[in-house]
């Protein structure tokens, strides 16, 4: 025998056997006084169990996702090996209570894995079931959400509806205005050796909003000059924040001033910030050439992820304090927007002095030109964290149906969202819909209705939520 068949025949006997990647079912509704059917499918002569919850919620472990709340009431549905077909089957009588209508159960099958020396038990996919008291209802499992389903969810994953992972995109800002010129010189705006407190805003058209849910996760400035010299900053604090401030730099074609001067930030911090801002970053900062990205740009420390809401202003806002280790060496490029007058303004920072250091902490406002509409040419990366996804138009079960509350098995991690909405029609095709709700009540009457379903990703873990089954009882 060759030498090379023989080394990859011995290879293969003494590997371990890759195990099949369990899969959990359930049915998806059932009744009170019915039996729940269930089934786990995996390699054959494994050693399995599958568990029930009446609440999820996700956590990693054993770099798998178990999906099982851990309740008191947690129970073993089912207990044995694997047989030869591959799949185990059991079933569970639903005590024939009233009371049980509308409640969900979460199972998730574990399988041991002995061969396996990095994974001796392998987790199986989340599966629920909704005990619903009428058999009047529209019951949806989502098995193939693809050929039912319109809009942005994640096509990969059948057996339930979930969420697209993180999609990010970089959006340059800086030029607000077609009049914008870049400035001659860099600026010191967060690179203040003497200290500084900035506001800069930036609008949803210069972000390139759409409505939706997006998060701030880095941000990328641009030096004047390179090489950059290296330097030390002992206290930076980027923050975020909402804002209604909208600056409009439209030039008066007869006057050559702006229109809406007084559009933009104020010179008193306070009256730019819609709420509060939210602390993104705060500890040392070195600016070193190592950093220089290869399109020109630095990037400002890592970000905790800020949720803007895709509608409102962007508010960034600095904070740094004095720095004996800082020299100021490198300026930051930027763009002034209108060049007849210093308004409206897109930047207000209280600038510190050699003689007049700025305590950012203690200052509350600016000199008046220093709320100016010179904007900083920054990179920003956001990430979209919702998903939304549209059903067919679905009919009733009877004629002038009375919708009754909907019950929905969903896995939502910590900081996801999951968000279900509701339009009736007179028609399948749609004709003359209502406006959305998330209250069923709304579309009482329609023998027609479809369902949007908007799942927002952790903000923190971008984990997804998805949903598994949806029920609407009907009377």
């Amino acid at each position: 025998m060759d030498r090379s068949l023989l080394i990859a025949a011995l290879a293969a006997l003494t590997a371990p056997v890759a195990a099949q990647v369990p899969l959990q079912q359930l049915d998806p509704v059932v009744a009170p006084g019915g039996r729940l059917n269930a089934s786990l499918t995996a390699s054959p002569g494994l050693a399995a169990a599958t568990f029930v919850d009446v609440a999820n919620t996700p956590i990693r472990i054993l770099r798998q996702d178990l999906f099982l709340g851990l309740t008191p009431y947690m129970f073993l549905l089912d207990a044995g090996l694997i047989p030869a077909s591959g799949v185990r089957t059991t079933s569970l009588p639903i005590p024939n209570q009233a009371a049980l209508h509308g409640l969900v159960l979460h199972a998730q099958g574990f399988v041991l894995t002995p061969l396996d020396p990095f994974l001796p038990i392998q987790l199986s996919n989340p599966a629920s079931t909704a005990i619903v008291g009428t058999s009047l209802m529209i019951a949806e499992s989502f098995d193939v959400p693809s050929q039912r389903h319109s809009g942005e969810f994640d096509r990969s994953v059948s057996g339930r509806l979930q969420a697209l992972p993180l999609r990010t995109r970089l959006v340059r800002v800086g030029a607000m205005s077609s009049q914008a010129q870049r400035f001659s010189s860099g600026v010191h705006a967060t690179l203040n050796p003497q200290g500084v407190r900035g506001h800069y805003v930036l609008r949803d058209t210069d972000l390139g909003g759409t409505g939706r849910r997006e998060a701030l996760l880095a941000l990328h400035w641009k030096p004047h000059l390179t090489p950059l010299v290296t330097d030390s900053f002992e206290q930076l604090e980027l923050l975020a924040g909402h804002s209604l401030v909208v600056p409009d730099p439209t030039i008066d074609p007869f006057t050559l001033l702006p229109k809406y001067p007084n559009s933009g930030l104020s010179n008193v911090f306070a009256n730019n910030v819609l709420g509060a801002t939210v602390s993104l970053y705060k500890g040392g900062y070195i600016v070193r050439q190592s950093l220089l990205r290869s399109d020109g740009y630095v990037p400002f420390p890592d970000l905790r992820p800020f949720v803007w809401d895709g509608t409102r202003s962007l508010l960034l806002e600095w904070r740094t304090r004095p720095s004996q280790t800082a020299t100021g060496a490198n300026g930051m490029s930027g763009y002034l927007n209108v060049l007849s007058y210093h308004k409206p303004a897109f930047m207000a920072q209280a600038i510190g002095q050699p003689a007049a250091p700025v305590d950012p902490d203690k200052v509350t406002q600016c000199l008046d030109k220093d709320a100016n509409n010179f904007a900083l040419d920054l990179q920003v990366e956001l990430g979209t964290l919702d998903s939304i996804a549209e059903s067919q138009w679905l009919k009733a079960p009877k004629s002038g149906p009375d919708y009754q509350t909907p019950i929905v098995a969903a896995v939502v991690p910590q900081g996801a969202t999951v968000l279900v909405e509701y339009r009736g029609s007179r028609t399948g095709g749609g004709t003359l819909p209502t406006a959305w709700s998330a209250n069923i009540d709304a579309i009482d009457g329609y023998d027609y209705l479809q369902y949007r379903v908007t799942l927002g990703l952790s903000p923190a873990s971008f984990r997804a939520p998805s949903i598994d089954v949806l029920v609407i009882p009907v009377r």
